[in-house]
């Protein structure tokens, strides 16, 4: 569903509408089909005995100075963590293990992610906005263990956790607990102030018995007294009721300004995102769930190896496929002369293993040990290997696809390269590679043989083809496995 405004709510028979139970609003080709009822926004609760205990600035405090984002909420939630202050510094009360991408609307918002297009028609979960949300979430579960992960009970009520994500309403018990708490909205992200909204609406099934009086029954629960009585459980879609004199009279805990800064901020955000909608949606939440649970809540999900930088290693080395061959040749002739290699075949034989094509083999190696199961390294582990070991011992031995992929690629460009060859043999007749003699094919003026040059360039495929059949199960089924498919 895309984003709409609160909704005016109706007051006359014409708008009895399917279906008698409750259902997710929604309205279709500017056709209303259900009455909301709920608007209901997430808000950020925290204990204040944790933060004086840590010595660090409350939400509170963040939000009044304008730096309550989601990325300061990281940090807190990770200084928390790391001083002892709490057992996790951060709890997501609804839960993502179980919900998948729709309990992630809260990162995924302000951040300017969904997991499709509006129209439904486009998976957008691989953007760079999804990929950046998830990654963060993924980092506070397995990096900074300042969330709870998959399978572990956490609660905040029991005063050993800094911040709660989650409904005003979702604490029954606000009252009583034994520890002082204070309440802020849901942080900022890059695209700003984006509260996602749950909006459940009423409605009455056309061919139902007594359809008529039921839709009168619902209009009557839904007019502007009676949807005031709702307020202590969940905030109205009514416009006239987004405001703190129609919500604090219901609600006996939340004073004043806690109300405006959390709950009527949400509810009056020019930017938000409604919970996703989709005419499929079982299936693709189902789907999505497995997919999740196997490939990201997974402690190596993103690499087999920890260590500090990670994450910036494979981004950095991709990064330097960015800049063509004509650009670093001259820094890379700097080095090399200054080595003493000029002249020589040494520096075809470094560039495999230190550039270009050495990155494009780190990226496809990756690839393809991240495809092993990780059990098989739980089973090494188990039987006394060190990483080294179960790299030489299992891993490299199943990796016999790749590396023979990579061979091949490895191989095809050096045959193929011009460029280098030209520059660093200096165009020595008894160094020159066959791509380089190939120009040579000219007349005594310049001008080139061409059917020297033809005849020449299809012998000079023979070597390729013949390595390219003997090894082509390997590769075949290394690109397969690495992810490389076209």
């Amino acid at each position: 569903m895309t984003n709409t405004s609160p909704a005016t709510w109706p007051s006359s028979p014409k708008y009895r509408q399917s279906p008698s139970k409750r259902c997710r609003s929604r309205i279709s080709a500017k056709k209303l089909v259900a009455l909301p009822f709920t608007n209901a926004s997430n808000v950020v609760f925290y204990n204040a005995e944790i933060f004086d205990k840590a010595g660090i600035p409350t939400p509170l405090e963040l939000s009044n100075q304008g730096k309550w984002t989601w990325a300061t909420m990281r940090d807190t939630a990770q200084q928390l963590t790391a001083k002892q202050a709490a057992r996790y510094g951060l709890l997501l009360n609804n839960n993502i293990f179980t919900n998948g991408f729709r309990n992630l609307i809260d990162i995924y918002a302000p951040y300017g992610a969904a997991p499709w297009s509006d129209d439904g028609q486009t998976c957008t979960i691989n953007s760079p906005q999804a990929v950046e949300a998830t990654r963060m979430i993924w980092e506070m579960i397995y990096t900074d263990k300042s969330l709870p992960g998959p399978g572990v009970q956490a609660d905040w009520t029991a005063g050993d956790i800094g911040m709660v994500l989650g409904r005003a309403n979702a604490f029954a018990t606000l009252g009583q607990l034994p520890f002082k708490w204070e309440i802020v909205s849901v942080p900022d992200g890059p695209n700003g102030f984006v509260p996602p909204r749950a909006q459940n609406g009423i409605a009455v099934w056309a061919d139902a018995p007594n359809a008529d009086l039921a839709a009168e029954f619902v209009v009557y629960t839904l007019t502007r007294e009676n949807s005031m009585k709702f307020a202590a459980n969940t905030p109205s879609p009514r416009k006239s009721l987004a405001n703190l004199d129609a919500i604090q009279p219901a609600n006996k805990v939340l004073t004043g300004d806690q109300l405006t800064r959390s709950v009527i901020k949400a509810l009056n955000a020019p930017n938000f995102r409604l919970e996703y909608s989709h005419g499929n949606y079982a299936a693709v939440e189902k789907q999505v769930n497995q997919d999740f649970d196997a490939q990201i809540w997974n402690e190596k999900a993103l690499a087999r190896l920890r260590f500090p930088g990670r994450m910036l290693v494979l981004p950095m080395l991709l990064s330097a496929l960015l800049l063509p061959n004509e650009i670093v040749i001259v820094p890379q002739y700097a080095l090399m002369s200054g080595l003493g290699l000029v002249g020589s075949h040494v520096p075809l034989l470094l560039e495999p293993v230190f550039g270009a094509p050495a990155i494009v083999g780190t990226f496809l190696m990756r690839q393809f040990f991240l495809s092993l199961p990780s059990e098989l390294e739980d089973a090494g582990r188990v039987d006394g290997l060190s990483a080294l070991g179960v790299f030489v011992r299992i891993a490299l031995p199943l990796s016999a696809p790749a590396l023979a992929t990579l061979a091949i690629m490895t191989f095809l460009g050096s045959w193929n390269a011009y460029l280098e060859p030209l520059v660093f043999t200096s165009g020595r007749p008894d160094l020159i590679t066959l791509p380089v003699a190939l120009n040579e094919f000219t007349n005594f003026d310049g001008t080139p043989q061409y059917a020297l040059q033809m005849a020449a360039t299809t012998l000079s495929i023979v070597p390729v083809a013949i390595v390219f059949l003997a090894a082509q199960r390997h590769i075949v089924e290394g690109i397969a496995r690495s992810g490389l498919k076209g």
